[in-house]
């Protein structure tokens, strides 16, 4: 098996329960999305838009384990062809 078939493999395979992590990742994750902006800005936190950060919430909210993991499930050869496009142009 070649180098990006090995890849590929491992990154179907840590897919194939990403839904469960994405969503205990989210899960209240507002505060340190908001935090990221405002690090990334070199603003105090409460210089973030409210909306912006109420936005990502609700957005995150909307997205079930199960939506997340059937948006990445058997995606590995997408996943193969962008990073062969992002590396060899």
């Amino acid at each position: 098996m070649s180098n990006i078939n090995i890849a590929r493999a491992k990154w179907e395979a840590k897919t194939q329960n990403a839904g469960a992590k994405w969503k205990r990742n989210t899960v209240n994750a507002a505060p340190k999305f908001q935090q990221g902006i405002a690090d990334f800005f070199q603003v105090s936190p409460g210089a973030v838009n409210t909306e912006v950060v109420a936005n990502y919430d609700a957005g995150v909210g909307r997205v079930s384990e199960a939506d997340f993991q059937s948006a990445v499930a058997g995606k590995g050869d997408k996943w193969e062809r962008n990073l062969r496009d992002s590396m060899l142009g």
